[in-house]
């Protein structure tokens, strides 16, 4: 059975860091068998080895030992399930990093000086108690036989009688003890005479008796050890590297310290707790190197404890440093257990967040408390998320050609911290901003996050591509093309726009009553032109645009989205600049989809900082990524306002601008008077000035539209004035009723009442009216059953007889543009009772006037 030197026993931990919970009896007798091996212990380390010797007698005559050891008997099987287990855990095996880093069993290793075997499933609480009190035992039993071969070294008989007590009372060879009676020099001598099958499951006790009875003196002889069980193929169990990590603790003082760590660490010794780092933050000087040290740290999925950060908080001269580590540090105070708070944390989840995207907060039984934690808590994250975004800022600034998985690591760092990234935008926007730089190997691009190269110590650099293959045009068979998404170009985005200065589409489908529709995303007609195909793609690294996607790809697993700040900064960043423009797509496209996921708890998309993705596709003549962008805007709003009952917070009050743009820009003015439509029934805010300026400047249209315009003008574009006005929110029956009420009212004479109505006869014969004559009936014929009359029509739903023969009120110009854009009809009815209701509500107050 493995037995580690351990000073003191850890306390035994099941797969998810838990403790385990043995039964009182048992718990009584690990209570007295620590007491009685930690006074054989202390005496060993002072090399007091009479003391040691006598307290041996001790333990030979406490019964509590040999009740353990009779139990261990009865569940021998069980137990050597837990020895397989030691013995495939090879801390020199590459693999055994990637299992600690994402699995809860490998995190908890080194946690609190927890260097236990993880508890497999199918082993009792019981049968690891005591095997892990029979490893204690067996751990004292070599520390009395070392020193009695120390004291007495020509007592042979006496130190065979040792070793056989323990195989008597535990009823088994014991490897562990049977390797130091070996007449050895060094560990490695011992290794050499002993172990002739490195596959044995004894080699494991065999290379801790090594470590025990013969110590590395230095550095050179520590690293000579681990590369003669690297050339043997020896593993080095999880208490072997304890003992190493022990020893090697002795010789970093000074300046020495950094050397001896990297030294180790090149052999192949991972580093399995915070003691290691703790003395490089003791004896680092520089104060990036104690930070570089503290980030190398959390890569090895090391959590720092409260004395680690107290060390840090001494060693950082930066100021947002020690503001950073004394936050953490009251975060972990305050937290009613350490292990539940900060242990490392779980691996990102592999899918995005489905609930609130705001931050967690600590349940209270107290409404009020409850909203003070979360708000505290709120400022705590920002704090701890700014450190880890200025490191990234220090980063691009330090090295300015750094891989982005590079920086990508920050991600791991703060998860392992403890830092929650749910809700973060630090971090995104500045790795958004500074390490989109197309020179990521696509096949580094990989989801789950945990699976990436991020996720790992030591430095990440982009390879040059290969050079076989690539020119004679065999490159794809050079190298892996797998990589986190399909990042094809989508075909549907090339329709070309309307041209500017050229006819709109009435007028274009008058000219060709038989010419053939294109479908919405088709090929364009061929007389507009084709937009320039982009560059072609390198096939081995990844463009700016896949480097953003996966940025955003990585961050919404943690439960992060973009926001309006993240969204300003990249539009002003990368405004009118090709492919990265499609950063701030790709942020735009995450930014609705985390309002949605929110249900309401993020402040919706601005619509001011959407102008430069809107030029964008404007500049690049893409319709329907244009449409689309306003018809989300539109179905985000809705969600807001009727499926989560959430206030809008102003957003709404923008939108004017941006969709008179887009659609003055993709289309006739019929769309953007649609559009500008839409605006008036989201926002009771006095109309910009701008809009009015967007809508004027395009005169060439229809001659109902232009009448339309000089209605807007005559009502000085004021929204009230708008509202109010029949001449613009009537439809046309409705204005030939309202009329004719006026006139009645007003008539002194029979002449006069058959003038009106002739009037009105024939305007009815020139709307085309049919069915109902009543108002509600024409609105719904003009709203539904006239907007599409052939299947294929798309964009050209401005050609119908309604549109054409009769001017419409805003109402129907806002339900054919919304039609057009594909906005989902629940929402374009929704906006048509919100026109409604403020144009009464207007009325309502001009009466009260």
């Amino acid at each position: 059975m493995a037995c580690a030197p351990h000073h003191q026993q850890p306390q035994p931990y099941l797969p998810n860091g838990g403790p385990v919970h043995a039964d009182p009896h048992l718990a009584a007798l690990a209570e007295e068998v620590q007491r009685i091996t930690g006074d054989i212990n202390g005496p060993f380390r002072k090399a007091e080895y009479t003391m040691v010797l006598q307290q041996f007698d001790i333990l030979m005559a406490t019964s509590a030992v040999e009740e353990v050891a009779a139990m261990a008997v009865e569940c021998r099987e069980e137990t050597r399930e837990l020895d397989l287990l030691g013995r495939s855990l090879n801390i020199l095996d590459p693999n055994f990093l990637t299992w600690r880093l994402t699995t809860p069993q490998g995190r908890a290793i080194g946690v609190s000086g927890n260097y236990s075997l993880p508890k497999p499933s199918t082993v009792s609480d019981r049968t690891y108690q005591l095997y892990m009190l029979e490893q204690r035992i067996e751990d004292a039993w070599g520390q009395v036989l070392l020193a009695a071969m120390r004291q007495m070294p020509g007592e042979q008989e006496h130190h065979e009688e040792i070793v056989s007590d323990f195989e008597r009372l535990f009823e088994r060879c014991s490897d562990y003890l049977r390797s130091m009676l070996q007449d050895t020099m060094s560990a490695v001598h011992l290794l050499d005479v002993t172990v002739m099958d490195a596959t044995e499951l004894s080699t494991q006790f065999v290379v801790c008796a090594g470590l025990m009875k013969h110590p590395p003196p230095d550095v050179a002889a520590l690293v000579k050890f681990i590369e003669y069980l690297k050339q043997r193929s020896i593993p080095l169990s999880l208490a072997a590297a304890e003992q190493l990590e022990r020893i090697y603790l002795r010789f970093m003082k000074g300046k020495a310290a950094a050397d001896v760590f990297e030294s180790v660490t090149a052999a192949g010794l991972i580093p399995l707790s915070v003691r290691p780092f703790a003395m490089l933050f003791n004896n680092l000087t520089d104060a990036n190197a104690v930070l570089d040290a503290y980030d190398l740290m959390l890569d090895y999925g090391i959590a720092p404890e409260a004395s680690t950060l107290r060390i840090l908080c001494k060693q950082s001269r930066m100021e947002y440093a020690k503001l950073h580590f004394t936050t953490v540090l009251k975060g972990m105070a305050n937290a009613t257990s350490v292990t539940e708070s900060y242990s490392p944390t779980p691996p990102p989840p592999r899918s995005p967040l489905v609930s609130g995207a705001g931050g967690a907060a600590a349940t209270h039984t107290s409404a009020t408390a409850a909203s003070t934690s979360t708000v505290a808590a709120a400022s705590r994250r920002r704090d701890e998320r700014s450190y880890f975004a200025q490191r990234i800022e220090e980063l691009a600034e330090r090295k300015p050609k750094v891989s982005l998985l590079e920086a990508l690591k920050v991600l791991h760092r703060a998860e392992v911290e403890g830092t929650s990234l749910q809700g973060d935008t630090y971090i995104m926007s500045a790795l958004l901003r500074h390490f989109c730089r197309s020179t990521t190997p696509r096949r580094y691009l990989v989801l789950p996050f945990s699976d990436s190269l991020a996720y790992r110590p030591g430095p990440v650099s982009d390879d040059a591509p290969p050079t076989s293959g690539v020119e004679t045009g065999g490159g794809s068979k050079g190298h892996s093309m797998v990589n986190a998404f399909d990042f094809g170009f989508d075909a549907a985005n090339e329709e070309l726009l309307e041209g500017e200065g050229k006819s709109t589409i009435n007028e274009e489908l008058e000219g060709l009553p038989g010419a053939p529709t294109r479908s919405r995303g088709g090929e364009p007609e061929t007389e507009k032109g084709h937009r320039p195909r982009p560059p072609p793609r390198d096939p081995y690294f990844a463009d700016s645009s896949e480097e953003g996607t996966y940025i955003l790809e990585v961050l919404k697993s943690y439960g992060s989205y973009p926001d309006n700040n993240v969204l300003q900064a990249l539009s002003a960043q990368y405004e009118g600049q090709v492919p990265q423009m499609e950063i701030v797509a790709s942020a735009a496209d995450s930014f609705f989809e985390g309002c949605m996921a929110s249900h309401g708890a993020m402040s919706p998309v601005d619509c001011r900082f959407l102008h430069a993705l809107g030029y964008y596709y404007i500049d690049n003549r893409w319709r329907d990524r244009a449409h689309q962008l306003v018809r989300r805007v539109l179905e985000m709003f809705y969600a807001y306002c009727v499926t989560f009952r959430t206030d809008l917070g102003g957003t709404e009050k923008w939108f004017s601008y941006f969709a008179v743009i887009v659609g003055t820009k993709t289309g006739p003015l019929d769309l953007g008077i649609g559009l500008f439509a839409a605006s008036l029934a989201l926002s009771d805010k006095t109309v910009n000035p701008k809009v009015a300026t967007k809508l004027t400047a395009k005169r060439d249209s229809s001659d109902h539209v232009i009448e339309v315009l000089s209605e807007l003008e005559k009502c000085g574009w004021e929204y009230h004035r708008i509202l109010c006005c029949d001449a613009l929110m009537l439809e046309p029956q409705e204005r030939v009723t309202a009329e004719n009420e006026e006139s009645a009212a007003g008539a002194n004479g029979a002449g006069s009442r058959d003038h009106h109505h002739g009037r009105s006869a024939n305007s009815s014969g020139a709307v085309g009216a049919t069915g109902s004559p009543t108002a509600v009936a024409g609105e719904e014929h003009l709203g539904k059953d006239s907007i599409y009359t052939l299947a294929g029509q798309g964009p050209s739903s401005y050609n119908n007889p309604h549109l054409l023969s009769a001017r419409p009120s805003l109402i129907t110009f806002m339900y054919v543009a919304l039609r057009d854009l594909g906005v989902a009809k629940k929402t374009v009815d929704w906006l048509r009772d919100r026109l409604k209701a403020a144009r009464q509500e207007a009325l309502a107050a001009k009466r009260s006037r």
